[in-house]
C-alpha cells in the first residue's frame, strides 16, 4: 500500500497548491487561527505571504512525519498491515509463522494448532518469547510453509496439521468442508519444497 503525504506550495502572490494529507494539516493551521482568535489572518493578502508559507512548510514536515510513522509502524515495505502482539509461543518467534490468539496471554498469540483460528503472520523473527512482536493481520505477507511443501501462484493457502505452518492446495476446498475455514489467503509466488520455505502471499482470515 502507498501513502501520499502531499505538499503544500504558496506562491509569492499567496496562490496556494495543495495536495494530499499536508492540505488538512495546512487548512487546520490557517483555520485554527481563525479559531482561536476570533478573526481570520489580518493584513492584505501579499503580506501574509511569509506567514502562510511557514504554514505550508509545517504542514508538509508533519505530513511527512505522519506517514512516515505509518510505514514505520504498521505498514512493511511488502504492504501488509501490522499489529504489536506479545510472542507467546515459548521460543523465539520466527518469521512466516501462522498464529493464533493466546489462550494463556492477554494481546498475545501462540502457534496455530486448532487450523481454525489463525488470526496471523508473524513478521519479525527472533523476538523473545514475552515481548511485542509484529504480525501481519492484512494484506501481503511471507507464509512458513509446511516441511516438504512446493506452491504454486494462485494456489490456496491454509492451516497445515502442524503448528505454526500452512499448506497449498491448487482447487479452494468446498464452503461447506471444515478445511475451507482453515483458509489464510492465496500465493502470489512459486516456490520450490524444502525446509522452512516462505511463500508470499495475500492474507486474509475466515
Amino acid at each position: 500500500m502507498t501513502i501520499l503525504a502531499g505538499f503544500v506550495a504558496i506562491a509569492a502572490d499567496g496562490t496556494a497548491t495543495k495536495s494530499g494529507l499536508a492540505e488538512y494539516i495546512y487548512d487546520s493551521f490557517v483555520g485554527n487561527y481563525e479559531t482561536d482568535h476570533g478573526v481570520p489572518l489580518p493584513g492584505l493578502p501579499e503580506l501574509l505571504v511569509p506567514i502562510l508559507q511557514g504554514y505550508a512548510t509545517l504542514a508538509t514536515r508533519e505530513a511527512w512525519g505522519h506517514i512516515s510513522y505509518l510505514h514505520d509502524r504498521l505498514y512493511t515495505p511488502e504492504q501488509g498491515l501490522t499489529v504489536d502482539l506479545i510472542n507467546d509461543t515459548g521460543a523465539l518467534s520466527v518469521k512466516g509463522s501462522v498464529v493464533e490468539a493466546s489462550s494463556a496471554v492477554d494481546s498475545a498469540f501462540q502457534l496455530q494448532s486448532t487450523r481454525l483460528e489463525a488470526i496471523g503472520i508473524v513478521y519479525d523473527s527472533g523476538i523473545a518469547d514475552g515481548e511485542l512482536c509484529r504480525v501481519v493481520v492484512s494484506g501481503i505477507a511471507d507464509v512458513l510453509l509446511e516441511n516438504g511443501q512446493s506452491a504454486t501462484r494462485g494456489n490456496w493457502l491454509g492451516c497445515a496439521p502442524t503448528a505454526g505452518r500452512a499448506y497449498t492446495n491448487s482447487i479452494p476446498p468446498p464452503i461447506a468442508v471444515t478445511d475451507h475455514f482453515r483458509e489464510l489467503g492465496h500465493c502470489l509466488q512459486s516456490v520450490n519444497s524444502g525446509t522452512d520455505v516462505l511463500v508470499r502471499a495475500m492474507v486474509h482470515f475466515n
